[in-house]
Parts: C-alpha cells; structure tokens; sequence
C-alpha cells in the first residue's frame, strides 16, 4: 500500500513530561507504531503556557513527530489517542513528499563533522572563486591596458605621418614655386634682350638712310 507522508503535533502535560520526558515520547513513538507508521524524525518543539486551560492544565509541551502511514493512518491514530491518558491533544497533517524531506531536514541534528565538512568546502569554493575572479580581472585589465596602448600608438604614428606628410608636401610644393618662377625669370630676360637688339638694327638703317640722302643733295 502507498506511504503518506504526515506531520503530527502531539501536546502533552508539562509537569507529567518534566518527570519522566524519555517515557512520554517513547509512549508517543509506540503510539504511531501501533498504527503502522513509520517516523523519520521527531523532537520538543514547545514547553509553553497554553491559549487556555485543557483538562485543567495550563501548560503543555508540543511534540512534533513526521512520519509515513497509510490512508487511514489519521483515523486510527485518533483511536489511539482516546486511549492514552498522557495525551492531550493532537493534530496530523498530509504533506507532498517534498515539503516533508525538507520539513524532516529542517529538525533533524546536525552531524558536528558534516558541518565541518561543508564548512572547508564552502571556504574553499570561495577561495577558488576569489583567485578565478582575480585572475579574469587581471586578464580584462591586460586587455585593455593592451588595447589603450595601440590606440595611443596608433593616433600618434597617425599624426606623425600626417605632419611629415605635409611638411614634404609643402617643400615639395615651395621648391617647385621657386623653379618656375626662375623659369619665368630668365624667359622675361630673353624677350627684352632681342627687343632690345631689334631697336638697335632699326636705328642704325635709318641712320644709313639719312647719311645717302644727304649725299645726294650734296651732289
């Protein structure tokens, strides 16, 4: 037959379980054996003044026990109940599997070594985790140390080249002026030169005209 999983709330005298606490829960344990149940995990979970008086009882002690039964695991565990002296009240709840693995954790001791287990784990994993993040941190800040760097470089062999560039382009361009304005120079010169010996053979024929003309009248 299925296995339910249950919670149980067990509420007995205060005084009865300051005298004799093992033989209260081993009655309770023996309770729920009756019926078949199967507990995994149970502890104290209240000693307090009560809402109001049970029985005349103003204090009650709770005792939560979580354990497996069948479907009719409620109806006989009431039976059982009537039939105890020692106690109470009661209360059993259905829960789904996995809230009651967890609810069991929850109360169930804790081994002192699995503690210190998980505790060196927990401690290494933070300290891998810290040298991982350290490491990938170094690593971006090389990268983009490396990546400032050739930028820098680059806009500065950039503008270096720029400004040789135009420095040649410039005496380039200045010694080209200077030649060809030369060049223009001596060309002026050479056109004055020829006008200017053109003038001279003109003057010097009508010179030659003048003196045979007035030979002529002469004679």
């Amino acid at each position: 037959m299925a296995q339910n999983h249950y919670e149980g709330m067990f509420l007995v005298d205060s005084g009865k379980f300051a005298n004799d606490p093992d033989g209260i829960m081993n009655h309770i344990r023996e309770l729920l054996s009756k019926t078949g149940a199967t507990i995994r995990s149970d502890r104290v979970w209240l000693d307090g003044k009560l809402a109001y008086p049970i029985d005349g009882r103003r204090r009650g002690v709770h005792f939560l026990v979580y354990f497996q039964g069948d479907g009719n695991a409620n109806s006989e565990i009431a039976r059982q109940v009537r039939l105890s002296d020692l106690v109470l009240r009661h209360i059993v709840i259905r829960h789904p599997e996995v809230m009651w693995d967890r609810l069991v954790a929850a109360i169930s001791p804790v081994d002192e070594t699995e503690v210190s287990t998980a505790a060196t784990e927990t401690k290494e994993t933070t300290k891998e985790t810290a040298e991982e993040t350290a490491e990938e941190t170094a690593e971006e800040t090389a990268e983009e140390t490396v990546e400032e760097t050739v930028e820098e470089t680059v806009e500065e062999t950039v503008e270096e080249t720029v400004e040789e560039t135009v420095e040649e382009t410039a005496e380039e361009t200045a010694e080209e002026t200077a030649e060809e304005t030369a060049d223009e120079a001596e060309g002026s010169s050479g056109t004055d030169e020829s006008e200017n010996t053109g003038d001279n053979t003109k003057t010097g024929g009508e010179e030659a005209e003048a003196e045979t003309a007035e030979a002529g009248e002469t004679a």
